[in-house]
């Protein structure tokens, strides 16, 4: 079990740590700088509310496994439009 203080500094560093987050649009993209925690709960609405498709470090992932630790380690986080396929037959 963790002490109190690794607790309170794992909490610091999910507060504190600052992460990008690129998001694509019409206009190309915007890139927004917050804390970890907060690009967890950005990502998870980006996804839901916006259909947008999670990469990161070039790989597709569920938006709803990633934790802070994953996006603090990351070094590329991007959120996609998503993508439809289909015949044109």
């Amino acid at each position: 079990m963790k002490s109190k203080k690794e607790r309170i500094e794992r909490v610091h560093a999910e507060l504190e740590t600052p992460v990008e987050v690129k998001i694509t649009s019409s206009r190309g993209h915007d890139t927004m700088t917050v804390s970890a925690a907060d690009a967890v709960e950005t990502i998870r609405t980006q996804c839901e509310d916006k259909k947008k498709w999670l990469y990161m470090d070039g790989t597709h992932k569920n938006p709803f496994d990633i934790t802070t630790d994953d996006v603090m380690e990351a070094d590329d986080i991007l959120l996609t439009n998503g993508l439809a396929g289909g015949s044109s037959n």
